[in-house]
């Protein structure tokens, strides 16, 4: 048990003047002054490691939720630029409707340059067009 009496080592220590005379003044025992000291000190310390932690888990917590802030953000923006209207696929699929729907048609690769989609997705848009 911490503190007992009993678990102490005697160790000699060399105290300056003015601490010693305060503590003898004031009737101090120097050994549990010493003791109580350290203890603080070392308490005081690793509390000192544990905040330091705390904040640092703090930090990694809010530059996570910053950096799934930032991912939504890119993947609703992604998901926008890939949202085409209904009337811009409408003109598309009359344009392209006597027109073989190949990736390599220069038609579908034109129009769907100008919707912003590979030809690939124009043609898997306008397809999904018939189905309804």
């Amino acid at each position: 048990m911490s503190g007992d009496k009993s678990d102490r080592t005697p160790t000699t220590i060399n105290l300056e003047d003015d601490l010693r005379e305060w503590m003898d003044e004031n009737n101090i025992n120097r050994s549990d002054y010493l003791n109580e000291a350290a203890r603080m000190r070392r308490d005081s310390k690793d509390r000192m490691e544990q905040i330091i932690r705390e904040k640092e888990i703090q930090r990694l917590r809010s530059e996570i939720g910053s950096k799934q802030s930032q991912l939504e953000e890119l993947m609703e923006e992604r998901k926008q630029d890939r949202e085409w209207s209904a009337a811009d696929l409408q003109e598309a699929k009359e344009a392209l409707e006597h027109t073989p729907k190949e990736v390599t048609n220069p038609a579908v690769q034109k129009k769907a340059e100008d919707l912003g989609m590979t030809p690939q997705e124009l043609i898997e848009e306008l397809e999904g067009d018939d189905d309804e």
